[in-house]
């Protein structure tokens, strides 16, 4: 799977869960994982430096990732996940 594969699941996955009205705390979990491999997909496009080992940014560098990368992006290219 991609990182925008998975953003794309996560998302269905959230706003299905919210939806219930009763599962919050895993609806946004999964909005959480949607945000972060949104970030870590737009964020492959240029080099950053992951730690040795590791697929993607620690959840240390995400809120970051998100200001910088997903804010720049338009909210139809945002929304698509």
């Amino acid at each position: 799977e991609t990182w925008i594969e998975l953003a794309r699941q996560s998302r269905r996955a959230a706003t299905g869960l919210f939806t219930t009205k009763t599962l919050y705390r895993a609806a946004i979990s999964r909005a959480y994982y949607a945000a972060y491999s949104l970030a870590t997909h737009e964020s492959n496009a240029i080099p950053l430096p992951w730690r040795v080992g590791r697929e993607g940014p620690s959840h240390v560098q995400v809120p970051n990732l998100i200001r910088t990368r997903l804010r720049a992006l338009p909210d139809k290219a945002r929304d698509r996940a």
